[in-house]
């Protein structure tokens, strides 16, 4: 299952690889003009840390 988070402060290329590279354990598609990622089988919470270690904050999209 797939959830989707907002990343505001993704922007760029060098953005979506180093999120591409921490969460390099699962599936992540990355929408930066919308500036939203979905992640396959992870818990938010996991998901939320993870970006927070890389200095992005992540909130679950509705």
């Amino acid at each position: 299952m797939a959830t989707k988070f907002s990343v505001p402060d993704m922007n760029c290329g060098h953005c979506e690889k180093s999120i591409k590279e921490k969460l390099k354990d699962t599936t992540v598609k990355v929408d930066l003009k919308n500036k939203v990622i979905e992640v396959e089988n992870k818990k938010p919470e996991e998901v939320i840390r993870a970006l927070s270690e890389i200095g992005f904050d992540a909130t679950v999209c509705n």
